[in-house]
């Protein structure tokens, strides 16, 4: 079945945070990643018991371990409106295992990292994410469980948390990084331009004469 990966689906909840601005559940853990390059994702829940097995918690921080990529993803849901992000996993945190002090509740959105230690602690788990980015929602269909092999999308019950595979057409999605696509781009338009001045004597001679003035403008 190759490696497992993690599933949860969290209603995207409009939040009161920060004066004057719209902010929800998905912007303000993205913000949380675009400050600090790094994301604790805690999944809270009201049940007594686990959301997500401490056996099976064990598994996926073993295959973190034998250097498996290893992916948690989020489908967002709005009434009728759904996104689908996903996050390379580093780290699975059981319950309890962040406190008030611990330096992993820096990379927690405030509004529930001031909940840990407290009466309101409700949290099951924390995903620890070196990446999260939102991706097409038609990628579902890449998505199976991993216990019947049945397609994530005709799971219809309440459960939040999924342990399930993805075929290699996502894998490969996933390994290509949002820096390397930017650095595709980039590499595109250089050859592009390239052509250009090449192809076009009046515009390689601006081209010249403003890297001429730029390179005076160092000297001063």
């Amino acid at each position: 079945m190759g490696p497992v990966h993690l599933f949860l689906k969290i209603p995207n909840e409009n939040l009161n945070l920060h004066e004057g601005q719209k902010i929800d559940t998905i912007l303000e853990h993205k913000r949380v990643f675009e400050e600090k390059n790094r994301l604790i994702w805690g999944q809270a829940s009201n049940r007594k018991t686990n959301l997500l097995s401490l056996e099976n918690q064990e598994r996926f921080c073993d295959q973190i371990k034998e250097g498996i990529p290893t992916y948690a993803f989020f489908l967002a849901g709005r009434g009728d409106e759904k996104e689908l992000y996903a996050g390379k996993m580093t780290n699975i945190y059981k319950k309890g295992s962040i406190g008030k002090n611990s330096e992993e509740i820096n990379y927690i959105p405030p509004y529930q990292s001031g909940k840990i230690g407290t009466e309101d602690d409700n949290f099951s788990f924390f995903v620890d994410l070196e990446s999260f980015e939102k991706i097409d929602i038609g990628n579902l269909n890449h998505i199976t469980l991993e216990r019947n092999n049945k397609a994530i999308t005709s799971f219809k019950n309440a459960n939040s948390v999924f342990i399930i595979n993805i075929d290699d057409e996502l894998k490969n999605i996933l390994e290509k990084t949002p820096s390397q696509n930017a650095k595709d781009i980039d590499v595109s338009t250089k050859d592009v331009s390239t052509k250009e001045e090449n192809n076009n004597p009046s515009s390689f001679l601006k081209s010249f004469v403003f890297k001429i003035k730029n390179l005076f403008k160092k000297a001063q």
